[in-house]
């Protein structure tokens, strides 16, 4: 079973999540409702600041993606404002709000002012019968695993000197085995870090042996044998990933369940694999960049090799 198909297999992990700020809702009502108590007696300067709040909080929450149902019932509200305290095209009060706002026996219009009332009364009613619908949900801690670093930085479990050598496809199965561990979705996450291994060892594969991984049969035992005959492969690395071959890859790949209990260990045991790698890939690269100095400086310049032929001669 190929590790390339696994969305196939399980579906895509989520990847549009949005993390909502719950204190804005507090925020949304605490701002809304004292519209309601705005009477046809009150002068609009007294209301302009209650009347400006509200608006701007109903324009984040116009474009709240969570809130769908409610925002026809925001936008009649905030035509209602509008009626009070006129707005421009970019939602900045006009000059006729300012003369009302300055003049000091202005007061709100009864007709606007009941059908202000009424525009909160109704979205306060839609926005309730949505809140107790919306799919808000609690997130448990994995363990000591921050939910936040889980959700959108899971490649922050790997020292700075090791993310900054990762690559950009093993970073993003990092990424989504953190989500999907987040979410409890742990087959999924067995199979990103195992597609993450995968990814990092086809890198230590072509420093060591000098050639590209083989794409079209995905098999680690004969990427293994390969790598053991070589000079420069790392025993330690080869027999820690048939470790892994062996007792995670093979029994996802082929079974295609793993528990949560058993990929809270494999996260643990992938993330030491990749560090290893990554480390010995420094290491050997390394290694490359001072031979290939080394070299530079023993040949030398075709000028200067020539003068002291002629001086020999």
């Amino acid at each position: 079973m190929s590790l390339i198909d696994i969305e196939k297999i399980l579906g895509k992990p989520p990847t549009m999540l949005q993390r909502v700020n719950q204190y804005r809702f507090y925020d949304l009502a605490a701002k809304v409702h004292p519209l309601s108590l705005i009477k046809d007696t009150d002068k609009v300067k007294d209301a302009f600041m209650d009347l400006f709040n509200a608006r701007l909080i109903l324009v984040w929450a116009y474009g709240e993606r969570s809130l769908r149902v409610s925002r026809p019932s925001i936008q009649s509200l905030i035509a209602a404002i509008d009626a009070i305290v006129p707005k421009d095209d970019k939602g900045n009060p006009t000059q006729e709000a300012w003369k009302l706002v300055s003049d000091e026996e202005a007061v709100v219009d009864p007709v606007r002012g009941y059908l202000l009332r009424e525009a909160v009364t109704k979205f306060e009613n839609v926005l309730s019968a949505e809140l107790q619908s919306l799919d808000t949900y609690f997130i448990e801690q994995k363990g000591t695993h921050s939910t936040p670093d889980l959700l959108d930085h899971a490649e922050n479990a790997f020292p700075e000197k090791i993310r900054k050598d990762l690559p950009k496809q093993a970073i993003e199965d990092i990424r989504a085995a953190g989500k999907c561990l987040a979410l409890d979705i742990p087959t999924a996450v067995g199979f990103h870090l195992l597609r993450a291994i995968e990814t990092v060892m086809a890198e230590y594969y072509l420093l060591v042996v000098r050639k590209p991984i083989p794409t079209r049969m995905r098999n680690w035992g004969v990427y293994l044998k390969r790598l053991n005959k070589s000079p420069s492969v790392d025993p330690e690395i080869t027999t820690f990933l048939d470790h892994i071959r062996k007792n995670y890859r093979n029994p996802i790949t082929h079974e295609g369940m793993v528990t949560s209990d058993e990929v809270d260990v494999f996260l643990g045991v992938a993330t030491s694999a990749i560090q290893q790698m990554v480390l010995a890939i420094q290491n050997l690269q390394g290694q490359a960049g001072s031979q290939a100095n080394g070299a530079a400086r023993a040949t030398p310049e075709p000028a200067a090799a020539e003068s002291r032929e002629n001086h020999a001669g």
